[in-house]
């Protein structure tokens, strides 16, 4: 979703939510020239912060 306002904003996450929530598909533009994903050197651990919190109280 593509916002040019900020007041546009919340009806684009609202948009965005619905359409992944029931699973509809949506077109996606082709890749641009010159455009790569971001690489990641390792691999990323999405839950280091619930880990970190179980371990600071000992779980």
């Amino acid at each position: 979703m593509k916002v040019s306002e900020a007041s546009q904003f919340s009806a684009a996450i609202l948009a965005k939510l619905t359409t992944e929530i029931s699973g509809l598909k949506v077109s996606v533009r082709q890749r641009r020239p010159g455009l790569r994903p971001a690489g990641y050197a390792q691999s990323y651990n999405c839950f280091i912060g619930e880990e970190l919190q179980e371990r600071s109280i000992g779980r």
